[in-house]
Protein backbone atom coordinates (compact mmCIF):
# COMPACT_ATOMS: atom_id res chain seq x y z
CA UNK A 1 0.00 0.00 0.00
CA UNK A 2 1.29 3.38 -0.82
CA UNK A 3 0.97 6.13 1.72
CA UNK A 4 1.67 9.02 -0.60
CA UNK A 5 -1.46 10.99 0.35
CA UNK A 6 -0.29 11.57 3.90
CA UNK A 7 3.22 12.58 2.95
CA UNK A 8 3.83 16.24 3.91
CA UNK A 9 6.17 16.70 0.95
CA UNK A 10 3.18 16.34 -1.40
CA UNK A 11 1.69 19.59 -0.08
CA UNK A 12 1.44 22.20 -2.81
CA UNK A 13 1.27 25.79 -1.54
CA UNK A 14 -1.36 28.03 -3.06
CA UNK A 15 0.35 30.28 -5.56
CA UNK A 16 -1.64 33.23 -6.80
CA UNK A 17 -0.97 34.73 -10.21
CA UNK A 18 1.08 37.91 -10.32
CA UNK A 19 -1.89 39.79 -11.73
CA UNK A 20 -3.74 39.17 -8.44
CA UNK A 21 -0.80 40.53 -6.40
CA UNK A 22 -0.49 43.60 -8.62
CA UNK A 23 -4.26 44.15 -8.52
CA UNK A 24 -4.35 44.04 -4.72
CA UNK A 25 -1.24 46.26 -4.50
CA UNK A 26 -2.75 48.86 -6.83
CA UNK A 27 -6.01 48.78 -4.84
CA UNK A 28 -4.00 49.40 -1.67
CA UNK A 29 -2.25 52.37 -3.26
CA UNK A 30 -5.54 53.87 -4.46
CA UNK A 31 -7.15 53.31 -1.07
CA UNK A 32 -4.17 54.98 0.63
CA UNK A 33 -4.69 58.08 -1.51
CA UNK A 34 -8.42 58.00 -0.70
CA UNK A 35 -7.63 57.64 3.02
CA UNK A 36 -5.33 60.67 3.02
CA UNK A 37 -7.85 62.71 1.03
CA UNK A 38 -10.64 61.69 3.41
CA UNK A 39 -8.72 62.59 6.54
CA UNK A 40 -7.21 65.85 5.26
CA UNK A 41 -9.37 67.40 2.56
CA UNK A 42 -12.88 65.90 2.63
CA UNK A 43 -14.38 68.29 5.24
CA UNK A 44 -13.27 71.35 3.26
CA UNK A 45 -14.48 69.96 -0.08
CA UNK A 46 -17.90 69.03 1.32
CA UNK A 47 -18.18 72.45 2.98
CA UNK A 48 -17.26 74.18 -0.28
CA UNK A 49 -19.76 72.32 -2.49
CA UNK A 50 -22.66 71.59 -0.13
CA UNK A 51 -22.21 74.24 2.61
CA UNK A 52 -22.48 71.40 5.16
CA UNK A 53 -20.01 71.34 8.00
CA UNK A 54 -18.53 67.88 8.63
CA UNK A 55 -16.37 67.55 11.68
CA UNK A 56 -12.86 66.16 11.32
CA UNK A 57 -13.90 63.32 13.63
CA UNK A 58 -16.30 61.98 11.02
CA UNK A 59 -13.67 62.14 8.31
CA UNK A 60 -11.19 60.32 10.54
CA UNK A 61 -13.77 57.61 11.24
CA UNK A 62 -14.31 57.16 7.49
CA UNK A 63 -10.54 57.04 6.97
CA UNK A 64 -10.25 54.36 9.66
CA UNK A 65 -12.96 52.28 7.96
CA UNK A 66 -11.00 52.49 4.70
CA UNK A 67 -7.85 51.47 6.60
CA UNK A 68 -9.70 48.44 8.03
CA UNK A 69 -10.69 47.43 4.50
CA UNK A 70 -7.06 47.77 3.40
CA UNK A 71 -5.97 45.57 6.31
CA UNK A 72 -8.55 42.98 5.28
CA UNK A 73 -7.11 42.95 1.75
CA UNK A 74 -3.60 42.43 3.10
CA UNK A 75 -4.73 39.63 5.42
CA UNK A 76 -6.82 37.88 2.77
CA UNK A 77 -4.38 37.95 -0.14
CA UNK A 78 -0.85 38.68 1.05
CA UNK A 79 -1.16 36.57 4.22
CA UNK A 80 -3.20 33.97 2.27
CA UNK A 81 -5.94 33.78 4.91
CA UNK A 82 -8.50 33.53 2.13
CA UNK A 83 -7.02 30.18 1.08
CA UNK A 84 -5.95 28.97 4.53
CA UNK A 85 -7.60 26.45 6.84
CA UNK A 86 -10.64 27.68 8.78
CA UNK A 87 -8.88 27.00 12.08
CA UNK A 88 -6.07 29.42 11.18
CA UNK A 89 -8.61 32.09 10.28
CA UNK A 90 -10.41 31.48 13.57
CA UNK A 91 -7.16 31.89 15.53
CA UNK A 92 -6.30 35.10 13.66
CA UNK A 93 -9.72 36.70 14.10
CA UNK A 94 -10.03 35.63 17.73
CA UNK A 95 -6.72 37.40 18.39
CA UNK A 96 -8.13 40.54 16.77
CA UNK A 97 -11.32 40.18 18.80
CA UNK A 98 -9.49 40.02 22.13
CA UNK A 99 -7.23 42.90 21.10
CA UNK A 100 -10.35 44.94 20.36
CA UNK A 101 -11.65 44.17 23.84
CA UNK A 102 -8.52 45.72 25.34
CA UNK A 103 -9.03 48.84 23.24
CA UNK A 104 -12.75 49.06 24.02
CA UNK A 105 -12.27 48.86 27.78
CA UNK A 106 -9.39 51.33 27.67
CA UNK A 107 -11.43 53.76 25.58
CA UNK A 108 -14.40 53.34 27.93
CA UNK A 109 -12.15 54.46 30.77
CA UNK A 110 -10.53 57.34 28.87
CA UNK A 111 -13.77 58.68 27.40
CA UNK A 112 -15.38 59.02 30.86
CA UNK A 113 -12.60 61.25 32.19
CA UNK A 114 -12.72 65.00 32.28
CA UNK A 115 -9.91 67.32 31.28
CA UNK A 116 -9.53 68.71 34.80
CA UNK A 117 -7.39 66.85 37.33
CA UNK A 118 -10.24 66.94 39.87
CA UNK A 119 -12.70 65.11 37.63
CA UNK A 120 -13.51 62.52 40.30
CA UNK A 121 -14.82 65.11 42.75
CA UNK A 122 -18.52 65.07 43.38
CA UNK A 123 -20.65 67.42 45.42
CA UNK A 124 -21.43 64.67 47.97
CA UNK A 125 -17.77 64.22 48.96
CA UNK A 126 -16.50 65.56 52.26
CA UNK A 127 -14.47 68.77 51.87
CA UNK A 128 -11.33 67.08 53.18
CA UNK A 129 -11.47 64.54 50.33
CA UNK A 130 -12.07 67.20 47.68
CA UNK A 131 -8.78 68.92 48.45
CA UNK A 132 -6.70 65.73 48.38
CA UNK A 133 -6.26 65.82 44.62
CA UNK A 134 -5.33 69.51 44.61
CA UNK A 135 -2.30 69.15 46.91
CA UNK A 136 1.15 68.85 45.46
CA UNK A 137 2.90 65.59 46.30
CA UNK A 138 5.34 65.77 49.20
CA UNK A 139 8.86 64.59 48.36
CA UNK A 140 10.19 61.79 50.53
CA UNK A 141 13.88 61.41 51.39
CA UNK A 142 15.11 57.84 51.04
CA UNK A 143 18.60 57.18 52.43
CA UNK A 144 21.17 55.52 50.18
CA UNK A 145 21.84 51.80 50.47
CA UNK A 146 24.94 50.56 52.15
CA UNK A 147 27.86 50.87 49.75
CA UNK A 148 26.43 53.87 47.85
CA UNK A 149 26.75 57.58 48.46
CA UNK A 150 23.78 59.98 48.46
CA UNK A 151 24.20 60.64 44.73
CA UNK A 152 23.79 56.94 43.91
CA UNK A 153 27.43 56.24 43.10
CA UNK A 154 28.76 52.83 44.00
CA UNK A 155 31.50 53.29 46.59
CA UNK A 156 33.25 50.04 45.71
CA UNK A 157 34.03 51.30 42.20
CA UNK A 158 35.83 54.44 43.29
CA UNK A 159 39.19 55.56 41.96
CA UNK A 160 41.01 54.55 45.16
CA UNK A 161 40.70 50.86 45.85
CA UNK A 162 39.41 49.97 49.25
CA UNK A 163 37.98 53.34 50.25
CA UNK A 164 36.14 56.21 48.66
CA UNK A 165 36.96 59.88 48.72
CA UNK A 166 34.72 62.81 48.10
CA UNK A 167 36.00 65.96 46.50
CA UNK A 168 37.76 68.07 49.08
CA UNK A 169 38.57 65.25 51.56
CA UNK A 170 42.24 66.26 51.58
CA UNK A 171 41.87 70.00 52.09
CA UNK A 172 45.13 71.59 53.03
CA UNK A 173 47.09 68.51 52.08
CA UNK A 174 47.24 69.14 48.36
CA UNK A 175 50.78 70.07 47.37
CA UNK A 176 52.12 71.48 44.19
CA UNK A 177 55.35 70.25 42.74
CA UNK A 178 58.26 72.11 44.22
CA UNK A 179 56.62 72.69 47.62
CA UNK A 180 59.14 70.38 49.32
CA UNK A 181 62.52 71.85 48.57
CA UNK A 182 65.50 69.80 49.45
CA UNK A 183 67.46 71.05 52.38
CA UNK A 184 70.79 72.69 51.55
CA UNK A 185 73.77 70.68 52.72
Amino acid sequence: MSDHHNNPSDHQPHVMPLSMYFGVASALIVLTVVTVWTAKFMPEVILHYTKMQITPTISIIIAMLIACFKAALVCAFFMHLKYDKPLNRLVFFSGLFFLSLFFIFTLADIMTRSDTPTAGISENMPEKFKTLTERAPTPVWVPAWYGYDNDGHNLSHSAHKGHAHKDGDHKGNDHKSGDHKEADH
